[in-house]
């Protein structure tokens, strides 16, 4: 667990994105950092990138109001993700 102090104008602007987006501060904040760590894994050559990234697409998955009812909807949503880190 980290905090992290935002500036004012920094805060009211990611509260008004969070509430559009019908998210808590802290899940934008928490996609924010994760496509943050990708960006630099990826430009850093980690070869770890790949498995981070089904890592936290299967728990956004987990998290999803709209879970996948059956294996192949799971399937098709992997190869989605897959053809979208291409």
């Amino acid at each position: 667990m980290i905090t992290v102090n935002l500036p004012n104008n920094l805060e009211t602007r990611l509260d008004e994105l969070a509430k559009k987006a019908g998210k808590t501060k802290e899940a934008c904040a928490e996609e924010a950092i994760v496509e943050y760590v990708q960006q630099i894994e990826k430009k850093l050559g980690t070869t770890d990138t790949r498995r981070r990234k089904l890592l936290n697409f299967l728990n956004d998955l987990n998290r999803s109001p709209r879970k996948p009812r059956s294996a192949r909807e799971i399937e098709e949503t992997i190869q989605e993700e897959r053809d979208a880190w291409d």
